[in-house]
């Protein structure tokens, strides 16, 4: 899990966002790396010492400006399970963990780990409901977290995004 943290998002904002939108596709990396891009959800792919090292990604921006809302890693980990890394901006209240949830299904809170320059960062084992909901491809996916402003007061921020092609992407993760 510690090297997801080397793959997170660059971003930083302090404001609740206003129209938020997927984010546009990163350009293709190198040959020494491989990329699958199915609606806006992406499965990067980088040659490790004794295997493949992949990781899906997705992230939702503030438009106008393209400030960081949330990034999302899912990554496989030794034990065959999935976990989540996601960055919030600068400002998010970490005593409040970000909540995950699939439109009509299941939820559930992932705890904050720590903050740096770039943002904070809540990561955890994603559980085999929440999964499987996902794979579905059907509703979007929810995440809320709670932003303080100058006077510490908390406010609610919820992006949406859609699971359309994330079943295609995901499937590639455990199986590059």
């Amino acid at each position: 899990m510690r090297s997801l943290f080397g793959l997170l998002f660059v971003a930083c904002v302090t404001a609740p966002a206003y129209g938020a939108t997927p984010a546009p596709a990163i350009p293709a990396a190198t040959s020494a790396q491989a990329r699958v891009s199915i609606s806006g959800w992406h499965l990067d792919c980088n040659p490790g010492k004794t295997a493949l090292t992949c990781r899906v990604s997705n992230q939702i921006v503030q438009n106008p400006g393209g400030a960081l809302l949330i990034g999302f890693i899912f990554g496989a980990t030794s034990d065959g399970k999935t976990a989540l890394t996601m960055q919030v901006p600068l400002g998010a209240s970490v005593s409040s963990p970000i909540g995950v949830s699939i439109t009509g299904g299941p939820s559930q809170s992932f705890s904050y780990l720590t903050c740096s320059q770039q943002g904070c960062f809540a990561t955890g084992s994603v559980n085999a409901d929440l999964i499987t909901a996902m794979r579905s491809d059907k509703g979007e996916i929810h995440v809320t977290y709670t932003m303080l402003d100058d006077n510490l007061a908390g406010h609610d921020v919820t992006a949406t995004i859609s699971l359309s092609g994330f079943s295609q992407v995901y499937d590639r993760l455990h199986n590059p």
